[in-house]
């Protein structure tokens, strides 16, 4: 239950299509400050595994993202 951040930005793309990305250096209030996308720490440290798939997380994010179309520029 895990991907890399150019498996993530390639699953972004095929389901939004291109968006630029602007670098910045501002900090943002939406910026995460850290962000984990790796659980077997928690699984060999906690016996935890996520019971909610990868798969229906970034579908529903997506389907905020389309039911909310300023959502993606806002973030931006």
């Amino acid at each position: 239950n895990s991907m890399s951040l150019k498996q993530l930005s390639s699953w972004c793309k095929g389901r939004f299509g291109s968006n630029k990305v602007i670098a910045s250096k501002e900090e943002r209030p939406v910026d995460a400050p850290w962000i984990v996308m790796d659980s077997s720490m928690a699984r060999d440290d906690w016996n935890w595994t996520p019971t909610t798939t990868l798969h229906t997380i970034l579908e529903e994010i997506a389907k905020h993202a389309e039911a909310n179309p300023q959502w993606l520029k806002t973030t931006n």
